[in-house]
C-alpha cells in the first residue's frame, strides 16, 4: 500500500469514528504530513450528518497547457464582455447622440467593436468546452477560482453602475441613452455572472 493510500484511509477511518478535521489535521501535521497533503485529504471526503464520510468526487488533473487554456478563457469573457458592452453603448449613441461626432468615427468604432467579438467569442467558446471537467470529476482549483474572479469583476461592473446611475439621479442629468447605456451594463454583468455559475461550484 502506499504513502498517499495510507493518508487516504487514516482520514476515512479517522472521520469515520467521530474525530473532527481540526484533530486530524493536527495529528497528520505531527507526523510529518505537509498541509497541502492534509487538506488534500480532508477535501476528499464530505461530511453529512448520519452518514459515514462520503467520497467526493475526483478534481480534474490541471496542466501546463490546461492553465494556459483556463486565462485564455478568462481573457476572452473579459474581451468579450467590455467589447460587447462598448457595441451596444456605440449604437445607443448613434440611435441617441449626445455629442456631436462624425458618422464615420462612429462607423469605424463598430467595425472594430465587431471584429473583437468575430476574434473572441468562438475563443471563449472554445476555451470553456476544453475547460469542463470530465464526467465524475470535480474542476481544477484554478478553474474554480477564475469562476469566483470573473463574478467578483463582474459584481463590481454592477456596484459601479449603480453608483454612476444613482450620481445622474441626484445630479439631476437622466437622459434616456444613460438609463439605457446603465441598462445595458447590469445585464451584460449579470450574463457574466449567469455564464460563470457553473465554474463557482467546487
Amino acid at each position: 500500500m502506499s504513502r498517499q493510500s495510507d493518508l487516504h484511509l487514516f482520514t476515512r477511518t479517522a472521520l469515520s469514528q467521530g474525530h473532527g478535521p481540526e484533530e486530524i489535521a493536527a495529528a497528520l501535521a505531527a507526523a510529518g504530513w505537509s498541509a497541502d497533503e492534509v487538506a488534500g485529504a480532508l477535501g476528499a471526503w464530505d461530511l453529512r450528518p448520519g452518514l459515514p464520510p462520503v467520497p467526493r468526487r475526483e478534481r480534474a488533473a490541471l496542466s501546463a497547457g490546461m492553465a494556459l487554456v483556463e486565462g485564455l478563457h478568462l481573457i476572452a469573457l473579459g474581451m468579450v464582455a467590455t467589447q460587447l458592452v462598448q457595441l451596444l453603448i456605440t449604437l445607443v449613441d448613434i440611435w441617441l447622440p449626445e455629442e456631436q461626432r462624425q458618422l464615420v468615427w462612429r462607423m469605424a468604432e463598430l467595425r472594430w467593436l465587431v471584429a473583437a467579438l468575430v476574434v473572441f467569442v468562438p475563443l471563449w467558446l472554445w476555451s470553456g468546452a476544453r475547460t469542463r471537467p470530465a464526467a465524475g470529476q470535480r474542476r481544477a482549483a484554478l478553474s474554480v477560482w477564475i469562476g469566483h474572479l470573473a463574478v467578483f469583476l463582474a459584481a463590481i461592473a454592477l456596484l459601479g453602475d449603480a453608483l454612476a446611475i444613482v450620481y445622474r439621479f441626484l445630479q439631476g442629468d437622466m437622459t434616456l441613452g444613460f438609463v439605457l447605456k446603465a441598462l445595458l451594463v447590469a445585464a451584460v454583468a449579470a450574463l457574466v455572472i449567469l455564464a460563470m455559475q457553473e465554474r463557482r461550484h467546487d
